[in-house]
């Protein structure tokens, strides 16, 4: 009598796929994908900010205007102040819309980029204090307190740090104020 032991060994065993590891690799890549495309997008109804009111300001609300001072927190790290009459929409968790009116912002430095969009222009921050003001002339005015923003629109881009101003309006570039006078004066 031949022992099982034996038998099970004389019998040939399944040969292992090559690839066995190809479906658990295609299902990670495609859960990474789907996290890459879901996460970071616009979290439309998320909370955005609060105000001073204690009031939620969420990504995708219709535009807020301020019929005094405010200041708010930003849910992603910050403060924007907003001068009386000055109307914003969060447009995600890290970007707002000014229509009119006067923003100061300090902007924690780190990986959370925060974006500011107006008729003329867009300003992209990357950790700073900064003013920008729409101004009923039609032009925006970006002035850097500390730290550096981008400040570019179809027709161009200008790079500001500490201490610089720039111009925009309807269809002209961003250009770098030559004098104080354009400056926005800082709410921080």
């Amino acid at each position: 009598f031949r022992t099982i032991e034996a038998r099970i060994a004389e019998r040939p065993s399944a040969p292992v796929p090559r690839y066995w590891f190809l479906p658990a690799a295609a299902a990670a890549v495609l859960l990474f994908i789907t996290a890459v495309i879901l996460l970071p997008g616009s979290r439309e109804g998320q909370v955005a900010a609060v105000d001073g009111a204690e009031r939620k300001i969420l990504a995708g609300d219709k535009p807020i205007r301020y019929g005094e001072d405010a200041i708010l927190t930003l849910a992603r790290g910050g403060t924007i102040r907003l001068r009386q009459g000055s109307t914003i929409a969060f447009s995600s968790l890290h970007g707002i819309e000014l229509f009119v009116g006067e923003l100061s912002a300090d902007i924690m430095p780190g990986g959370n980029r925060f974006t500011v969009t107006t008729e003329h222009g867009r300003v992209q921050v990357f950790g700073t204090r900064f003013c920008v003001r729409v101004e009923e002339t039609k032009r925006t005015i970006v002035s850097v307190t500390e730290g550096h923003v981008r400040f570019t629109n179809l027709r161009g881009s200008v790079e500001l740090s500490a201490g610089k101003t720039a111009v925009a309006s309807a269809g002209r570039g961003p250009v770098v104020a030559p004098s104080a006078r354009t400056a926005v004066p800082t709410l921080l």
